[in-house]
């Protein structure tokens, strides 16, 4: 971790260090297999989303008031997210409506671009590119707002 001005930042490329580490893990412990050809779908997925959930992280966090309200506010915004987006459960299981409310956040597309990795039946390079195209929405929207908004300083709002 590196800190910066009393709060911490991920090292650059910590993200392909534990996909490295669950795919080594998948495979030995589970005999989980991804062909040559699909690692660029997970590669490219989780380097967009990577970037995307960056973004959207710097954005949110001048709407956070403390660091102790830090985890609970991005447990109450992740969670549920979690939930409808197929992440712990399968969200064909949801009502229509929960799974349209799912497909406007970047968690359903970043989990269904690695699913499809992963899919047997998916052949080629299996990058998903419409999930490519959301999660940089998400980024480019993250982005925007964390560099209209975002700044190293202390908020001078009471907490």
């Amino acid at each position: 971790m590196l800190s910066v001005g009393g709060g911490t930042l991920e090292r650059p490329g910590a993200e392909f260090a534990g996909v490295a580490v669950l795919l080594v893990i998948g495979r030995l412990a589970y005999g989980v297999t991804l062909s040559g050809s699909a690692f660029l779908g997970v590669l490219l997925t989780t380097l967009v989303g990577s970037v995307a959930f960056s973004c959207l992280a710097y954005a949110l966090s001048m709407a956070i008031g403390s660091v102790d309200s830090v985890t609970p506010t991005v447990q109450a915004i992740s969670l549920p997210l979690y939930f409808i987006s197929g992440v712990f459960i399968p969200n064909v299981d949801l009502p229509p409506w929960l799974q349209d409310v799912a497909k406007a956040f970047p968690v359903e597309h970043l989990a269904n671009g690695l699913h499809h990795a992963f899919d047997p039946a998916v052949h080629g390079t299996a990058v998903p590119w419409t999930d490519i195209a959301v999660l940089a929405a998400w980024a480019a929207a993250g982005l925007a707002v964390a560099l209209r908004r975002f700044t190293w300083s202390p908020s001078t709002a009471t907490t």
